[in-house]
This record gives C-alpha cells, sequence and structure tokens, in this order.
C-alpha cells in the first residue's frame, strides 16, 4: 500500500468497497469530526468559565504572545475594537503558539 489517507485506501481496489460504502464511511468520519470538535468546545468553553485561574493564564499568555507582538508590528492595531482585532490577527498559526492554550485544549 503506497498511499496512508482514507481515501486512497477506499479507492486502491475497487472491488473492496462500492461507491455507496465510501459515500457511507465518509459521511460518518465527517459527523464523526464535527462531534469531536463540539465536544472539545463546550469542555473547553466549561473549563474556562469554571476555572479563573485558567482565563487569567489564557488572557496573560494571548496578551504577551499575540495582542502586543502584533501591535508593536503594525500600531494601527491598537485602535481596532476586540472583534476587528481577533479576526485581523488571530490564525490557526498565530493561536497554535499559545502554549497553555493548546495544553488546555
Amino acid at each position: 500500500m503506497n498511499n496512508c489517507d482514507l481515501m486512497s485506501l477506499f479507492l486502491e481496489d475497487s472491488a473492496l468497497f462500492s461507491d455507496a460504502d465510501i459515500v457511507d464511511n465518509l459521511i460518518g468520519f465527517i459527523f464523526a469530526a464535527t462531534e469531536t470538535t463540539n465536544f472539545s468546545s463546550q469542555t473547553i468553553t466549561t473549563h474556562l468559565t469554571q476555572s479563573q485561574e485558567s482565563r487569567v493564564k489564557l488572557r496573560k499568555e494571548f496578551k504577551q504572545v499575540i495582542t502586543d507582538p502584533a501591535v508593536a508590528e503594525d500600531p494601527s492595531l491598537a485602535n481596532l475594537s476586540k472583534r476587528e482585532f481577533l479576526d485581523k490577527v488571530v490564525t490557526l498559526e498565530t493561536s497554535m503558539d499559545l502554549e497553555f492554550a493548546t495544553q488546555v485544549m
């Protein structure tokens, strides 16, 4: 087997899986991923609402790792609303720099 992704495995031998089998399995994986994301989001939200210490740590880390460097690089960002700032600055890449947040998640 040369390919290790799921779709390649499904398509490698047409005798193994019918088109209906492939569609059924992919839909199952999509829903499983959706449920996992939903559960994780609920768990993180619950933890942060119940733990002031975690909220304080996360806010401090966010300021040090995301806010301060971004504003130092582009001072005009300080004039944006919180929502505009988040939309402009926070990406998957920048959020992965948050060590405490990735541990909590």
